[in-house]
């Protein structure tokens, strides 16, 4: 299976992913949310390698039973969950997602009815989406497909970059730490507080909405 096409999927995951959230908050609270993971964007990578994860398991699964399906894909879907929620604290203090109204959580990172939902969602991909895209996915090959796969990876290599810049710097500022050097007074400027609430509305930092498990 080629890179290409993998990646491909990654970014066509990763697009269907945003465009999904979005439309549930718009179902759902009567707006419009942009919850991608970059600044420019409209990444969600979460989707993204949840996308490539279950086609890649549609292949080495497919002859095996629904149930083994299903608890294959609920336990693959809360390890990334998990995994990303666990870099998101270290790396800058602040969480995407909060399972602690959820019964049987785990640190609100991870919950019973999240990973029975990854558990249906991944059968519905294995049995249904996945085996319809093998010929969309044949079709993500040859140089043009190298080429352009080529420049959509640098794009989103340097949108990776800048966003975890902006949101290392949104972090040390709400913990009050001064501009060091000119790059992070740029980034003072153009991505301050408000604007980066704006473009990541779900985020909230672990030492300001629970304090107590920081102290």
């Amino acid at each position: 299976m080629q890179f290409t096409a993998l990646f491909c999927l990654f970014l066509l995951g990763s697009v269907l992913g945003y465009l999904l959230e979005g439309g549930w908050c718009l179902l759902r609270l009567g707006r419009w949310e942009r919850h991608s993971a970059t600044l420019w964007g409209p990444f969600c990578v979460l989707y993204g390698a949840v996308a490539v994860g279950g086609y890649l398991l549609s292949h080495l699964m497919k002859k095996s039973s629904a149930a083994l399906q299903f608890l294959v894909c609920a336990l693959a879907g809360s390890a990334i969950e998990w995994l990303v929620s666990g870099f998101q604290l270290a790396a800058f203090g602040a969480i995407s997602w909060d399972y602690r109204h959820h019964p049987f959580n785990l640190a609100g990172r991870v919950s019973l009815r999240m990973t029975l939902l990854w558990g249906v969602l991944g059968l519905v991909l294995i049995r249904f989406v996945c085996p319809r895209l093998d010929r969309l996915v044949e079709r993500f090959t040859g140089k043009k497909c190298r080429l352009l796969c080529l420049i959509l990876g640098a794009v989103l290599a340097l949108d990776l970059a800048a966003t975890g810049l902006a949101l290392d710097r949104w972090h040390t500022r709400r913990l009050g730490q001064p501009p060091q050097g000119k790059l992070e007074q740029a980034l003072d400027e153009h991505y301050g507080d408000q604007e980066m609430a704006r473009l990541f509305p779900n985020w909230d930092f672990l030492a300001e909405k629970y304090p107590e498990e920081v102290r």
